[in-house]
């Protein structure tokens, strides 16, 4: 038995208001007293009147160890002008901490704008983080915690779960975070008719009015390669072939297999990169890419690392001359940008019950129905095929589950394509119910480094995204809400 001595000290009353000792009431509260080795605290009795004897209920525990020490009663005289001593014996059991939650920051949820790094932090000293990325319980045999996640752009649509653990204390509780990022903006910024007529874009529902989307930016490394910031992605300034800051002279095109060769060579973060990457640097306005990749040729097209799933045998690429996507087979010669860091996640789709689709990655909601087809669970009926004049006005018509609807951008529209697929329509028919395997879907983009009386759509039959007249072509429509 270890026996305790307790200062009394008037003139730090405020600073030791936690130990609540009462003169008045023995035994009044539990005094937590975290002690150094040698278990020698002073503590502050309150409201003494000259000689008053007080008691105090005790616990002594050493924080170095982890232990308690003792519990007992303290007991003493004081002053109203000096300290008294109070004594108290006892023996305890063992006090084990619990480790602090972790927490994400920035906090889970929707971000426009791109977050560099997501971190995970505890409050309790010497614990360690361990975290999954697929919604599964982390274990102290999870992924390390180390400086940071990354930039949110990889992250976008996982289930993210982190637990903090320390020797001798329980483990923490398990913090769960799941974020979402918007699509990059298209550039665009101003409305054409299908005359074609510069016109104003209030009230048009094009997506220059709109504009919606992550500000596209980039920093030039000044070493031979470019981040996007939206992504954080690195690129080759130049393509293969050139050099120097004008990126000269042209390109060196190359097969398919040959182009993924040069890339790996560079290095093993190096790679060719997936069509979603490689498209978000078209812009859809003034110039089809940013002129801090100069001397980017408008053809031959660029090669991405994205299998055509409905040819068999052929790559997707993206033109620089005015943005289209299609396939080509493998052994064309094509050009190449070569990029490094971590690719955005496949489709992420969640079934609202409402008819309606959330894609975890971007928190859009999408129509599960072609408009035209009856908001059921399995989109019976079959979808006009309006032209875009009709088209850009049916959305903000459609009355579904209390939410804003308008006809998506072509980034947004990129995003529904699933490339993997070896039958048409290139959609996944789990959440989109009865797509026509023939059919076109409108965005909301006009077609700007071409005829602007035309608009961008997708064909769900090749994959490829091209252009049609605003007035003549014919496609069908699925709507978008948010984010």
């Amino acid at each position: 038995m270890k026996k305790i001595h307790i200062a009394i000290f008037y003139s730090l009353i405020s600073f030791f208001y936690f130990l609540n000792c009462s003169p008045s009431l023995k035994f009044s509260k539990l005094c937590d007293i975290n002690d150094p080795p040698k278990f020698l605290r002073e503590a502050i009795i309150t409201a003494l009147t000259s000689n008053q004897e007080f008691y105090c209920n005790i616990r002594i525990r050493n924080p170095s160890s982890n232990t308690q020490t003792g519990t007992g009663i303290a007991t003493g005289t004081g002053t109203t002008t000096g300290t008294g001593i109070a004594t108290g014996t006892g023996s305890g059991t063992p006090v084990i901490e619990t480790v602090a939650t972790p927490v994400f920051s920035p906090t889970a949820g929707f971000y426009n704008t791109p977050q560099t790094n997501i971190t995970i932090t505890t409050t309790t000293q010497g614990a360690t983080i361990y975290y999954t990325s697929n919604g599964t319980t982390p274990t102290a045999s999870s992924t390390l915690y180390t400086t940071g996640l990354g930039h949110i752009y990889p992250l976008a649509g996982l289930t993210i779960r982190a637990i903090a653990i320390k020797s001798g204390s329980n483990n923490s509780a398990v913090a769960t975070a799941e974020y979402s990022y918007n699509v990059i903006k298209t550039g665009q910024t101003q409305c054409w008719d299908s005359a074609p007529s510069l016109i104003s874009c209030t009230g048009t529902n094009h997506d220059g009015e709109f504009q919606r989307g992550v500000a596209r930016g980039y920093t030039d490394n000044f070493n031979g390669t470019v981040t996007d910031n939206y992504s954080g992605l690195i690129w080759q300034k130049c393509s293969r072939g050139q050099s120097g800051g004008g990126c000269t002279p042209a390109p060196t095109a190359d097969t398919w297999a040959n182009q993924v060769n040069f890339c790996s060579g560079l290095g093993s973060a190096w790679r060719l990169p997936t069509l979603m990457e490689l498209a978000d640097l078209v812009e859809y306005q003034i110039s089809p890419i940013n002129s801090i990749f100069p001397n980017t040729p408008a053809t031959p097209a660029y090669w991405t690392s994205t299998d055509a799933g409905l040819s068999v045998g052929d790559a997707i690429n993206v033109s620089f001359q005015d943005g289209p996507i299609v396939f080509t087979g493998k052994g064309a010669s094509l050009n190449v940008r070569c990029v490094s860091g971590a690719s955005f996640q496949n489709q992420i789709f969640v079934d609202n019950g409402d008819n309606t689709i959330r894609d975890k990655r971007t928190n859009l909601f999408w129509q599960k129905c072609s408009f035209g087809q009856a908001n059921d669970a399995s989109c019976t009926g079959t979808a006009p095929n309006p032209t875009w004049n009709t088209a850009i006005g049916n959305c903000p018509g459609l009355s579904l589950a209390s939410r804003t609807w308008r006809l998506p951008t072509i980034n947004e529209l990129r995003t529904l394509v699933d490339y993997s697929k070896t039958s048409a329509p290139s959609l996944n028919l789990t959440f989109f119910p009865n797509t026509l395997s023939t059919s076109r879907h409108w965005s909301s983009t006009t077609y700007f480094n071409g005829a602007r009386q035309n608009a961008w759509y997708v064909n769900l039959n090749n994959s490829a995204f091209s252009s049609d007249s605003k007035a003549t072509g014919t496609a069908a429509v699925r709507c978008v809400s948010g984010p």
